[in-house]
């Protein structure tokens, strides 16, 4: 009997020599595991301080303040967080205990100090989690230079002594607004500015701000009936021009000043109030001009209250676009009572024209302009007009009727072209200059011929072109080189001019 309990004995002292040892093994193999998954945790707490790190530019406390986002903490310098040795095993501690409920994401935020966290939830709330793409980037990256320039601009046309200035730490843009306050971020300036605009808003009662634009409409409605009319008398003496000087055909063209076909109920009103003479204005129709006009810059600063009283007046009072120039064509033939009215020429009916129709009138209202601008100067004032290229892409035969309605305007046009000649009967005068360019010598020569409105006058006759300009035109025109230049170095040296004498080096 004790012999089989000394064997049942031996029995079990190897099993538990054996489970001895293979508790050696796991636990062997679990200290090893719990080494990797230290160093892999250690690894992962790094990226995520380093990845947590790139939000410090963000929680800048004006950046904040611009996003409405409000935290009583600020960021942590880095140098004081713990470091990820110690993060880990603290972390190692709360998930390896018996009793712990902490689950891997209340773990991960313990990995950065609580008022860090609190700054990232609120950066997180402030852009509602959104997934930040490229796309995404350049979208506000234009948004913003659009802003900038935008608001630059507005503070330059401002005329207060605004001071812009920014700059781009990192992803960062800086802005500041210098006033009379000192730089500050343009979050705290547009903030500055909405209580300055407010406390004028208090003092500025609504009997006063009646008070204020009665007086203010008072002069402009005055300015803006006053320039109206002046318009329209310009326009009637182009219109009167243009219809007194009729095409070959016999055609005439008429301009007038309609009112747009955009126009408001209040815009139709304002238009037949300025309709009337300067003594026909009583002070009834003042005061309902005034209205319409106050009624729509109201109006239209309730629409856009990011735009500035000033320009919503200079938007609501721009007059000129109350009113749209048409042509009308008066035929021959026509009755008593179409030729009152005329015939509205529309891109259909300009398309059916013969050219000359077509081109006569295109430049008709032109000169019909110019000679009303002019007609408002002294009488020995120059009627100049400079046309580029001048008809270019008119034909030939054409042209002639063009010419003669700028004599009939008594025009004085100086013209540039590669195929200008202008030789017709109607053009009392012209003088020609034909220029020569000679790549070998690099030089440009210029050969002078008149048109006396019956012939070609030439040199022929006198010492040289420039004798021809003095006797014809008045002037005598002259071209200099200087000798350090190189060029003619055989010419004569040309005598000093006279006192009288012009130089014109334009015709070189």
């Amino acid at each position: 009997m004790a012999e089989g309990q000394l064997a049942e004995a031996e029995k079990a002292h190897r099993r538990a020599v054996k489970d001895v040892e293979d508790q050696r093994d796991r636990l062997m193999k679990a200290k090893n595991t719990l080494e990797f998954v230290g160093d892999v945790l250690t690894t992962a707490v790094r990226e995520q301080v380093r990845t947590t790190l790139t939000l410090e530019p963000y929680a800048r406390p004006d950046l904040l303040g611009l996003l409405d986002t409000v935290v009583d903490t600020v960021w942590v310098p880095h140098e004081v967080w713990p470091s990820a040795e110690e993060t880990v095993r603290r972390l190692m501690d709360m998930l390896t205990a018996h009793d712990t409920s902490v689950t891997g994401i209340e773990a991960a935020r313990s990995a950065v100090p609580t008022s860090v966290i609190s700054l990232v939830d609120a950066l997180d709330e402030a852009t509602q989690g959104r997934r930040i793409t490229e796309s995404l980037l350049k979208t506000a990256t234009t948004k913003i230079s659009t802003a900038i320039t935008t608001l630059e601009g507005a503070l330059l046309g401002s005329d207060q002594g605004y001071l812009f200035e920014w700059e781009q730490a990192g992803d960062i843009i800086l802005a500041r607004v210098t006033d009379s306050e000192g730089p500050a971020p343009v979050a705290d300036f547009g903030r500055r500015l909405a209580e300055q605009l407010a406390d004028h808003r208090v003092l500025l009662e609504e009997k006063e701000r009646t008070v204020l634009e009665d007086g203010l409409l008072t002069g402009l409605a005055e300015q803006i009936h006053s320039r109206t009319t002046a318009a329209r008398d310009l326009v009637r003496n182009m219109d009167a021009d243009t219809r007194a000087r009729p095409m070959s055909s016999g055609t005439t063209v008429g301009i007038h000043w309609v009112a747009s076909d955009s126009l408001t109920d209040s815009q139709k009103a304002v238009s037949k109030l300025l309709e009337k003479d300067a003594s026909g204005l009583a002070p009834a129709s003042l005061a309902e001009l005034r209205s319409h006009l106050r009624s729509q810059i109201r109006t239209k600063a309730a629409a856009d209250k990011k735009q500035s009283y000033q320009h919503v007046i200079a938007e609501v009072l721009d007059y000129r676009s109350w009113r749209k120039f048409e042509l009308r064509l008066f035929r021959p033939g026509m009755s008593e009572e179409e030729r009152k009215k005329g015939e509205v020429l529309t891109k259909a009916k300009h398309s059916v024209m013969s050219g000359g129709e077509k081109s006569a009138s295109i430049h008709l209202p032109l000169f019909a302009a110019a000679h009303a601008q002019y007609s408002s100067a002294y009488p020995t004032c120059p009627r100049l007009i400079a046309l580029d290229e001048a008809f270019a892409g008119i034909d030939e035969k054409y042209r002639p009727d063009l010419l003669a309605l700028t004599a009939k305007f008594d025009l004085d046009l100086f013209m540039t072209g590669y195929d200008l000649w202008i030789t017709y009967p109607d053009v009392p005068q012209i003088s020609h200059y034909d220029m020569k360019h000679d790549e070998a010598s690099h030089t440009v020569s210029a050969m002078l011929l008149v048109w006396d409105g019956e012939q070609i006058l030439d040199d022929v006759g006198y010492p040289g072109p420039e004798d021809l300009a003095a006797e014809l035109l008045s002037f005598r025109p002259s071209r200099r080189v200087p000798a350090h230049a190189g060029l003619l170095t055989d010419a004569p040296e040309e005598e000093p001019m006279d006192s009288g004498t012009e130089e014109s080096e334009g015709e070189q």
